[in-house]
């Protein structure tokens, strides 16, 4: 078992930390709080990957949506 090849134990060790990563960014999205009231409240979570805007008014009622920012996309839905 000591004669494991070098890609291997390469391989071992890139997918201990992809997985430390990923822990990382689900455990974490909500790292920095800003809220601020006009009109409304708007309260937004950065995290290191990731963003959260809620936005909350007497005409709309609450509204939210989560964005990556790697990918640049966002959409509508819960945390």
């Amino acid at each position: 078992m000591t004669e494991i090849s070098l890609p291997i134990k390469i391989a071992f060790v890139l997918l201990g930390i992809g997985f430390l990563f990923d822990l990382t960014g689900f455990s974490a999205p909500y790292w920095h709080v800003s809220e601020w009231y006009h009109l409304g409240k708007r309260k937004i979570n950065y995290g290191l990957w990731r963003y959260c805007d809620e936005y909350t008014d007497r005409r709309y009622g609450r509204r939210e949506g989560c964005g990556s920012m790697v990918s640049g996309s966002y959409g509508a839905g819960g945390k």
